[in-house]
């Protein structure tokens, strides 16, 4: 590795170790996630109530999180989280092909909880069908088509540059082991741009039905309630940019191995907490009653 990445800077902690602590915390916020879907099924079930498009784009964006934390968990157990110059080469390698396999699963999670969110608010908000709602009838069935339209946009707005992201695709991962011959696209810079992307579409649907909530005939309690669920959604816009900062840091960084390890931790604090309060939307009568 000092072959390739020169000597450790003076005063470097070569044994610092950063992968408790990340994997602790990807662990924690995959359980959250998953106790908030079950519980959202567990009240669909009691109200004999069938699934809908919303409930099968959570579970799908669950998925995908257990996928992002696979892959964390994976490129920690290689040296994410660690400083470079203590781990080798082969480990890079597969910490690399790890930080490949990522954004796929990434997009798939955030476009599904992004369609989650527009689903159910096309369920509570917009009366009709799919179809009359496909129509764009009205300006809130336009601006849920649009955001829709949107989030598919992003999605191959970082899958179409991730398929020629290093030519060839294998120098992707054995660029780190020393390997001559071969190009990358600058794809940190991509992410960063994509995110940004992300970071305003999440913001615009967040704050889409607030209009509608206080249109309609309910208390303050009960708007207010739903008003602090939506604010939970801001969480994952708030984890976003801390994300993008962290990434920034990585395009300068020689240390990338270190750098790496909490942009992962708030890569996946980004889906997990949309996922709490997309369930939180769905169940938040039942809540109302338990605590009366």
């Amino acid at each position: 590795v000092t072959e390739l990445y020169g000597d450790p800077p003076p005063g470097i902690d070569l044994a610092a170790n950063q992968e408790i602590l990340d994997d602790s915390v990807v662990a924690v916020l995959a359980i959250l996630a998953t106790f908030a879907v079950a519980f959202r099924i567990v009240v669909k079930k009691r109200k004999r109530d069938q699934l809908q498009g919303d409930d099968w784009f959570i579970l799908i964006a669950l998925l995908g999180e257990y996928g992002t934390s696979a892959c964390t968990l994976t490129s920690n157990y290689f040296g994410a989280g660690r400083r470079i110059w203590a781990t080798d080469t082969p480990s890079l390698r597969k910490m690399s092909i790890a930080l490949f396999i990522y954004p796929w699963i990434y997009v798939v999670a955030t476009v599904c909880l992004k369609l989650s969110f527009l689903w159910t608010y096309m369920r509570i908000f917009s009366p009709g069908t799919i179809r009359s709602t496909i129509r764009c009838r009205t300006l809130f069935d336009r601006c849920l088509v649009a955001c829709a339209l949107a989030s598919f946009l992003y999605a191959f707005s970082v899958w179409l540059p991730m398929t020629v992201a290093c030519r060839p695709l294998s120098y992707f991962w054995d660029q780190y082991t020393g390997a001559r011959g071969g190009k990358c696209m600058d794809y940190l810079s991509m992410w960063i741009i994509t995110g940004i992307c992300s970071a305003a579409l999440d913001l615009v649907i967040l704050l889409l039905p607030i209009p509608r909530v206080w249109s309609l005939q309910m208390s303050w309690t009960r708007k207010l309630g739903v008003m602090g669920i939506l604010a939970l959604g801001t969480f994952a816009v708030i984890a976003v940019i801390i994300r993008l900062v962290y990434m920034s840091r990585m395009i300068r960084e020689t240390d990338i191995m270190w750098a790496l390890g909490p942009a992962q931790i708030w890569t996946s604090l980004e889906p997990s907490s949309g996922i709490v309060s997309a369930c939180l939307i769905t169940t938040f009568h039942p809540i109302l009653r338990s605590i009366r």
